[in-house]
């Protein structure tokens, strides 16, 4: 009987192994949208701001309500300890000018207030998150998505591009006013390098969402090409498989073959449903992550503000350190702005997600003007087209403002105005 139960536990313990060995390539081999996702979501989970875990070969939502309050108090007991030092060191300064700047530096205070909304904004929207992701996957297997590792890429360099330069510009900050002020008065402050980073996290996996639409676009895009340079080359029947006819497009996109066979759906209707599922997707994004843009955006005016005001002061001497390079700290200050290269990267993919939706159209004109198509399938294009061309996929800020290149413009009209009013009411 003792040889029997060894024999048992090894046959339940290879099984086991089996099952794990399984799950693990399981892991190792899937491709879809949260694999794409994993270089953002890895820290934003860290804080709370994720709940989407892959649980064997399904997506599960995780959120515990009492994990994310004691979350939430300690991060609140930390800012209650930084904001006393603070209040104290007010309260030794004898300088005017520093206790003004100061009270200004409180965008901490803002900057927990957005997390503990961004948090809400999870918790609200958390039902939505597996049909988001299961959405995207319908579309890739009409569209035949292969750009998975290139999603990831992009993902990975927005990610380490945003934290390497705000880690990089906060210890140069810190390092410059340690040699004046000392250790313990600027560490007191350092507490704004960390929540600044901690509200570049939404934008971050924002940016991650637009890059997810991006791809699909460029997909379809890239199948409106192939389909107008065969139609350039060659005399193809109109009736017989329009767009994929082609043998390298058939054996690039497999899984659109299948499905528009399977359904026996026409496939200008399928891509024209895949654009519908998609502007559901963006106008989700926009639910989501709207709102926060707006605080973000409002935050991040008053850091500005708040930065030139500081280089100036130095600068023109009111504010002067006692040490021989006496400029290097408006300097560092200045160079915080690198942290504003998450908000660029952001309006750089969206501008690239409206571009890639004006070529689209711009390709099936030119498919529509030079195409031998039947009066049927032209119709069916130009419905495409015209769906397209009057509800483009725009990312927006709860209604208030659009994200494109004028986002930004907005943004340095108004820190420099409020600039040179500081500057004029400090003279």
């Amino acid at each position: 009987m003792h040889d029997f139960d060894i024999i048992v536990f090894a046959i339940h313990e290879t099984k086991n192994f089996e099952v794990g060995m399984k799950k693990n390539n399981f892991k190792a081999n899937v491709k879809d949208t949260h694999y794409t996702l994993a270089p953002i979501n890895w820290i934003l989970k860290l804080f709370a701001l994720n709940c989407v875990y892959r649980k064997n070969s399904q997506l599960v939502v995780r959120w515990s309500k009492i994990q994310n309050f004691i979350l939430i108090v300690i991060l609140l007991i930390v800012v209650m300890i930084f904001l006393y030092g603070k209040v104290t060191t007010f309260e030794e300064n004898e300088n005017g000018s520093i206790k003004f700047n100061d009270l200004i530096e409180m965008t901490f205070l803002l900057n927990y207030t957005q997390y503990i909304i961004d948090l809400f904004y999870v918790f609200k929207s958390k039902h939505l998150l597996i049909n988001y992701y299961n959405s995207y996957d319908h579309i890739d297997k009409i569209i035949g998505m292969t750009y998975y590792k290139g999603i990831r890429k992009s993902i990975t360099y927005t990610v380490i591009i945003n934290n390497v330069i705000n880690v990089l510009t906060a210890i140069m900050d810190y390092l410059a006013w340690c040699l004046h002020f000392g250790c313990y008065h600027q560490t007191i402050f350092a507490i704004d390098y960390f929540f600044i980073w901690l509200t570049t996290l939404t934008i971050q996996d924002l940016t991650a969402q637009v890059i997810q639409v991006m791809y699909r676009l460029k997909t379809i895009e890239n199948l409106l090409k192939n389909k107008y340079t065969a139609l350039r080359i060659s005399d193809i029947d109109p009736l017989n498989n329009f767009w994929i006819s082609e043998s390298r497009i058939i054996k690039k996109h497999k899984d659109l073959l299948n499905l528009t066979s399977h359904n026996q759906l026409s496939d200008v209707v399928s891509l024209r449903r895949c654009y519908l599922m998609l502007l559901e997707q963006a106008e989700c994004v926009n639910y989501i992550y709207g709102f926060r843009i707006v605080l973000f955006s409002f935050e991040e005016i008053i850091w500005m503000v708040n930065e030139i005001n500081i280089a100036i002061r130095v600068c023109s001497g009111i504010l002067r350190p006692d040490f021989p390079v006496a400029y290097i700290p408006g300097i560092t200050s200045l160079m915080r702005f690198g942290t504003l290269s998450t908000i660029l990267l952001l309006v750089r993919y969206c501008e690239q997600t409206y571009k890639k939706n004006k070529d689209i159209v711009n390709i099936l004109d030119l498919i529509i003007l030079n195409g031998n198509l039947s009066t049927e399938l032209k119709s069916s294009l130009l419905e495409l087209r015209d769906l397209m061309l009057y509800r483009p996929i725009t990312f927006h800020a709860a209604d208030y403002f659009t994200i494109n290149k004028k986002l930004l413009v907005s943004i340095c009209s108004v820190v420099v105005t409020y600039s040179i009013i500081l500057l004029q009411s400090m003279k």
